[in-house]
C-alpha cells in the first residue's frame, strides 16, 4: 500500500483536518492581533497630535516626535475593515504581508541593536561624535528605541548642542507616555531622560524647566543623590535669575523719568 504525504494541489505536507482548523485560527488571531495594533498606535497618534496642537507635546515642548515614520505607526496599510476570510488569495496577500513586515522589523532591530552596542564602545572611548553617528544610525533602522534616544542626548550634552538634547530626551518620555502608557511608571530611562532634559534647559538658562523636570525624576527615584544635588543646584540658579529680573525692573523705571 502507498500513504500519501503531500498534498496534490499545494505540494505542501498533508494535515489533518484539526491541524488544518489550528493553523486557519492562529492566522486568523494573527490578522486581528496585527489590526488592533494599527488601532491603538492610531488612537494614541491622535492623542499626541492633540497635545501637539496646544503646545505640549509630551511631557514638554520642546520639540516631539513624528509618530508617522515609526515602524509601528502604518496608516498605509491600516484598515478599519474586519480581516477578509481564511482560506482566500485575500487573506494570503496579507498573511504574507504582515509576515513579510515582521522579518524586517526582525532584522532591523538585529542591526539597530549591534550599532547601538557600537555607539556604546565609542563612548567609552571618548569618540563622541563616532558615537552620535552610530546612535543615529541606529535610529534609522528603528526609531521608536528609547535608550538610544536617551544616549544620544547624553552625547548632544558632552557636544553642547543642548537643543538637540532636550529634544531627544523629551522623545524619551514621548513614547513612554502616548505609546507605552507610562509603564512601568518608574522607569530608570525616564529618569535619565528627565535629568538629561533638566541638563540641557539649564544650559539654556531655562531655570524653570529644568527644576520641573529635576523634581520630577527626584519625586520618582529620591535615592539618587547626584540627581538630588543638580536639583539644588538650579534652583538656586532659579532664584538668582528671579531676582536678577526684579532689580532689573526696578532699575528701568528710573532710567525712563
Amino acid at each position: 500500500d502507498c500513504e500519501i504525504e503531500t498534498c496534490t494541489q499545494c505540494s505542501g505536507k498533508l494535515i489533518t483536518r484539526e491541524q488544518r482548523q489550528k493553523s486557519i485560527s492562529r492566522k486568523v488571531d494573527l490578522l486581528r492581533g496585527e489590526r488592533e495594533r494599527h488601532k491603538t498606535a492610531k488612537a494614541r497618534y491622535a492623542q499626541y497630535m492633540a497635545r501637539v496642537k496646544q503646545g505640549k507635546p509630551g511631557q514638554g515642548n520642546a520639540g516631539g516626535t513624528d509618530y508617522q515614520s515609526w515602524d509601528f505607526w502604518e496608516p498605509d496599510t491600516d484598515s478599519d475593515e474586519e480581516p477578509v476570510l481564511p482560506n482566500t488569495p485575500e487573506f494570503k496577500a496579507m498573511e504574507r504581508d504582515i509576515l513579510e513586515r515582521n522579518l524586517k522589523r526582525e532584522r532591523d532591530l538585529r542591526d539597530a541593536n549591534q550599532l547601538k552596542t557600537d555607539g556604546n564602545l565609542l563612548f567609552k572611548k571618548g569618540d563622541y561624535k563616532g558615537a552620535l553617528s552610530a546612535y543615529t544610525r541606529a535610529l534609522e533602522f528603528r526609531k521608536d528605541l528609547k535608550p538610544v534616544y536617551a544616549n544620544r542626548a547624553l552625547i548632544y550634552l558632552k557636544l553642547k548642542q543642548y537643543s538637540k538634547a532636550i529634544k531627544d530626551s523629551t522623545t524619551v518620555l514621548d513614547i513612554w507616555e502616548f505609546l507605552e502608557d507610562k509603564r512601568p511608571p518608574n522607569s530608570e530611562l525616564v529618569i535619565k531622560a528627565l535629568v538629561r532634559r533638566g541638563q540641557g534647559y539649564r544650559a539654556k538658562k531655562m531655570f524653570q524647566e529644568a527644576v520641573n523636570d529635576l523634581q520630577r525624576a527626584v519625586d520618582m527615584k529620591p535615592s539618587v543623590s547626584y540627581n538630588q544635588k543638580l536639583l539644588k543646584e538650579c534652583q538656586r540658579d532659579l532664584r538668582d535669575q528671579e531676582m536678577a529680573e526684579a532689580a532689573l525692573q526696578e532699575v528701568q523705571p528710573a532710567n525712563t523719568n
